[in-house]
């Protein structure tokens, strides 16, 4: 009985943190949505047609400037069925970034190939060019770029190293979309090209990926697509409940009652084994029938059709969110930076539409904990090699102290959100400028 209290206080106590504090998630919220559109999208999640998701594929594919788009329920899964259609396989090996997601290293290890992990570039957070040099050896199979949080890494160089050497490159652009790098958008260096469209990444639809090329392996991939199944209809509306909440919560005002809503309900989740409304269960190393859902899967429809309206408005996000650069680089002199932001971001061969706004201080920990003090900001992402897994590191066959800028990123790194509007970032950097007294 007095263990149950002690609980239940905890849980209180939490809770009464979270209200206390104004909240700025990293989760763009779906207020634009009218009505009609809810009530279309709720009509949807029962459809299994395609008649959207062809629609959304060409879409997207013309948007982008390439000539093959193919969709999936996650970007991981479309991450997997590319690495089919290569044929990848055991002996094989896959050069990842070392400040990549589980479920990367999670496709890789399921077609029985080796994942093999590259180090980020201090300036771009992506994947360094002599680094990824450096691991090549016969076997290498497949590079996967990895372009971070809007920042176009030194892509030009990993294509060149992989045009020489006769290696596939697979551009992942699921942290950056409509980037570009010498007036050549992001996602059309490489042999290919790898979006997510998860609730955190630049196109929140909640789920989905996005497989892009030039070639003729995208027959391959429709193959694989069409042999795929359905989200099970128990997991679309689990999803499509998760939007609604994300759309009425998801501003600084609400996200407070979301954070708590989400709190209470992970831990009825827990008491009755309950599954996530996303698609979370290849979060770690285990390859083999661990998911609850079927791997790969179809987008869902009412997805796709989420897709095409946040495609349509994407102008107003992008103008949006690189104004709020420019605020945040304003900010940025207020701090002691490890690295120059100039070299980051006031680039002329760069134009970035940020995820987030990234930088690292010699005293990141500390600058955290004083936001902490006076106002929420959700966790920084990529602090560490193999983000968003609780097993030892091992298991996805990273070796320690082969990534040692992904390491350091847990004692340096800041980010901030671009996913609110101006007038939000406005009140937020009000906020963070008490720092600098």
């Amino acid at each position: 009985m007095l263990s149950s209290l002690k609980k239940l206080l905890r849980l209180l106590r939490k809770i009464m943190h979270i209200t206390r504090r104004p909240y700025y998630g990293f989760v763009q919220g779906h207020s634009h949505i009218t009505d009609s559109q809810l009530h279309k999208l709720d009509k949807l999640v029962d459809i299994q047609s395609s008649r959207n998701s062809d629609a959304f594929e060409s879409e997207f594919a013309n948007y982008l400037g390439v000539e093959h788009a193919t969709s999936f329920a996650s970007g991981r899964m479309g991450f997997y069925a590319l690495l089919q259609s290569l044929k990848v396989k055991s002996g094989n090996e896959v050069i990842l970034t070392g400040s990549t997601c589980a479920v990367m290293a999670n496709a890789v290890l399921r077609v029985g190939a080796k994942p093999v992990y590259a180090d980020i570039s201090p300036k771009t957070f992506g994947t360094c060019p002599l680094s990824v040099e450096g691991l090549i050896t016969r076997d290498t199979k497949v590079i996967v770029a990895q372009h971070s949080f809007g920042i176009p890494c030194d892509i030009e160089k990993i294509a060149k190293v992989a045009r020489e050497r006769g290696i596939f490159l697979i551009e992942d652009c699921a942290l950056s979309f409509d980037s570009s790098l010498n007036g050549t958008v992001l996602g059309l260096f490489g042999d290919a090209a790898l979006f997510s469209f998860d609730h955190t990444k630049p196109i929140n639809m909640m789920i989905g990926g996005m497989i892009c090329t030039n070639s003729d392996l995208d027959k391959k991939l429709k193959i694989i697509q069409d042999q795929s199944a359905e989200i099970p209809v128990i997991k679309r509306r689990s999803l499509f409940k998760q939007f609604k909440r994300e759309k009425y919560f998801c501003n600084p005002n609400n996200y407070s009652q979301y954070q708590v809503i989400e709190l209470l309900e992970s831990k009825f989740r827990a008491i009755f084994n309950l599954p996530t409304p996303f698609l979370t269960d290849d979060s770690t190393s285990i390859t083999q029938n661990q998911s609850s859902y079927p791997y790969p899967a179809k987008m869902p429809e009412f997805v796709s059709y989420l897709g095409r309206l946040e495609l349509k408005r994407w102008g107003l996000m992008k103008d949006e969110r690189q104004q709020i650069l420019k605020k945040y680089i304003d900010l940025i002199d207020s701090f002691d930076c490890k690295s120059d932001i100039e070299d980051t971001y006031i680039t002329e061969n760069r134009n970035i539409v940020p995820l987030r706004f990234v930088w690292r201080c010699n005293n990141g920990v500390d600058v955290r904990n004083k936001m902490k003090d006076f106002l929420q900001i959700e966790r920084t992402w990529f602090t560490k090699p193999i983000v968003d897994t609780t097993e030892p590191l091992e298991n996805f066959q990273y070796i320690k102290g082969s990534c040692p800028i992904s390491e350091s990123l847990e004692e340096t790194i800041i980010n901030l959100p671009t996913s609110i509007s101006p007038l939000e970032a406005d009140v937020l950097i009000t906020k963070l400028s008490i720092l600098k007294k």
